[in-house]
Parts: C-alpha cells; structure tokens; sequence
C-alpha cells in the first residue's frame, strides 16, 4: 500500500529552473521541476500524443489508465496538494548527481516526462506492487497532460556516463527528439553531458535474463576437465 507521507525538495539551479518538488511514497519518489516555458519550446516545440500507435495492445492501455479506478488512484496520490518544496540548498544538477552515482542504486533507471513547464521523473519500480507501477508510468507522470514534449528513461551507467533514451509506448517519441532533448538536458544540467540513445538499443534486459546472468555469476567455476 502506498504512504501519503510527503517530502519535498526545492531547486533553483539558474533562472531557467524553478521549483523542484517531490512527493515520497515509502521507497519511491516522484521529482517534479519547474522549467521555464521558452526554453522547452527552444528545444521541444511539438506536443505528444498518447497511445498515438493504433494497436490493440495500445487500445487496452488507453482504456485502463483512463478509468475512473486508476485515475482516481493516482490523481489521489499525485495532486498538487501533495507536493512539497524542498530546500534551495541543492541544484537540479546536484540532485541528479547524488541519485544517479549512488552506489547503491548503480544502474537503476527512471522514467521521465517532459511537458511544456515541468520535468517529472521516478525511479523505475524493481518490485511488483501495482501501486508504484501506476505512478511511475508516463502517462501518470505526466498527470495526463496535452503538452507532453518528450518521454523516456534516464541513467547513469557502469562506466559513470550520464545517459537517456525515447523507451516510452504510451508517448512514442521518435529518434529524431532524442539529440533535442540532450540539448535541453545540457543546458539544464551542464556538468554531466547526457548521452542520448534510441529506445532500441538501450532497452535493459529482460527480468530474466537479468536473474540468469546474477545466479550464474553466483556459481563457483567448474572444469569440464
């Protein structure tokens, strides 16, 4: 079940960043800054649709993340209501540097928004509970907006390279926005130069191929000899 217990966190980082704000869900936080509307159009202009993609698979997302069960489940959770600003103290920068080199959070990815004011991102659930699932979803990041600019994943990987991508089948952004949004990223984050990657080949391993891979590595060495 998730905690409405809420924490903030406030940035402003340069006069094109406002207010960051944060809403904690036991191990879960949802990060919402403010950007300046000129910049993202600078960068972003074009709106996003949601499940633009004809498919039955994309007709049953439709249905289900807009009824009233689950609408009302993560409308409850994310209303404005529920944010906090957390203190100046630390940078947008900064805090994208203290979650992304934390060393016991190595490799783990977030889910991101980008609509025509704001920037929303949680960490991608590496549990099942269906109530951090919904919340880290695009569309519920995005708080069902029609002014979705982009949608994708962001991370730090094992060499220490800042990196994101367009993995988003609710908004499908295309290859092309990619370099856009690292444009934008850079000059919001200037220090550690994201590296942008098409959804194709940046996709994590599936559940378990990862499980396979960390029980072999477990083994002890056998000789066939």
């Amino acid at each position: 079940m998730v905690d409405n217990d809420t924490q903030i966190v406030e940035s402003n980082s340069s006069s094109s960043i406002g207010k960051l704000s944060s809403i904690i869900f036991n191990d879960y936080t949802l990060y919402k800054c403010e950007i300046n509307n000129n910049l993202i159009n600078n960068y972003l202009h074009d709106k996003l649709l949601p499940f633009e993609n004809v498919s039955w698979k994309n007709s049953i997302k439709n249905n289900v993340f807009h009824s009233k069960p689950i609408k009302y489940h993560c409308d409850s959770r994310l209303n404005n209501n529920n944010l906090k600003e957390l203190s100046n103290s630390i940078t947008f920068e900064e805090l994208l540097l203290n979650l992304l080199k934390n060393e016991n959070k190595k490799n783990l990815r977030y889910n991101f928004v980008i609509t025509g004011n704001y920037l929303s991102f949680m960490e991608i659930p590496h549990r099942h509970e269906i109530s951090y699932y919904l919340l880290s979803k695009h569309i519920s990041l995005s708080d069902r907006s029609n002014d979705v600019r982009f949608a994708g994943e962001f991370w730090c990987d094992e060499k220490n390279l800042f990196k994101l991508n367009n993995n988003s089948g609710t908004y499908t952004p295309s290859n092309d926005l990619i370099q856009q949004t690292i444009q934008l990223f850079n000059q919001l984050t200037p220090q550690l130069h994201f590296q942008g990657l098409p959804y194709q080949i940046s996709l994590r391993p599936s559940i378990k191929s990862r499980f396979i891979t960390k029980t072999k590595a477990k083994l002890p060495f056998t000789s066939n000899s």
